[in-house]
């Protein structure tokens, strides 16, 4: 099995520890709920704000930055379903 790069765990830790505020609130409604969920995901090489291994759903929560950056979250988007990910985007 393939490692994550260490840019790409460093990179979701710092995510995990400045989490906005939408997050920190799904996630307190989510983290005890089974199959679990986890946040800041390392998936290929991209990172899922919330998301649940089991089910394969992955729940992104856009914020302001992502109006600049459609066409990434779209082959984003485009890349985790192919691998078998369902995609939530709020």
């Amino acid at each position: 099995m393939e490692r994550t790069p260490p840019e790409l765990r460093r990179n979701a830790r710092e995510l995990r520890n400045g989490s906005t505020e939408a997050e920190r609130i799904l996630w307190h409604a989510l983290r005890t709920y089974r199959p679990r969920f986890t946040r800041q995901l390392v998936v290929g090489h991209f990172i899922i704000d919330i998301a649940c291994r089991a089910a394969k759903v992955a729940v992104e929560l856009d914020g302001g930055q992502h109006s600049e950056r459609l066409e990434h979250d779209t082959r984003r988007t485009q890349w985790l379903e192919a691998e078998g990910w369902q995609v939530l985007r709020f």
